[in-house]
């Protein structure tokens, strides 16, 4: 019984080997020690503020655009949507919450 399931571990690594080169192969094993350990470095979620009653998207000034403020509200053609962690829509405003929108990456 434990011969036959170690054939088959076997037999996944080396169809596993057969696709990737070493690099690759020690890569994907990292990672899932990785995530397995609790150690893995995940991206953090990025959010857009976004209006639904306006329709409109917070954005960023240009130095050139001569404001006196940072940020903005606006149409989705004129600049595209700051994405955001959640910690940076907090340290803006914490009332921007309700409307962050997760991007879907």
């Amino acid at each position: 019984m434990i011969s036959a399931i170690v054939q088959q571990k076997y037999y996944y690594l080396n169809l596993m080997s057969e696709n990737l080169d070493r690099d690759e192969e020690y890569a994907f094993i990292s990672d899932i020690n990785n995530v397995v350990m609790g150690t893995a470095k995940l991206p953090e979620k990025k959010y857009y503020i976004y209006n639904d009653i306006t329709h409109q998207y917070l954005g960023k000034y240009e130095p050139s655009d001569n404001m006196t403020v940072v940020y903005g509200w606006f149409a989705p053609f004129n600049k595209s949507a700051l994405f955001l962690t959640m910690e940076e829509i907090k340290k803006i405003d914490g009332r921007l919450i309700p409307y962050a929108v997760e991007v879907k990456r």
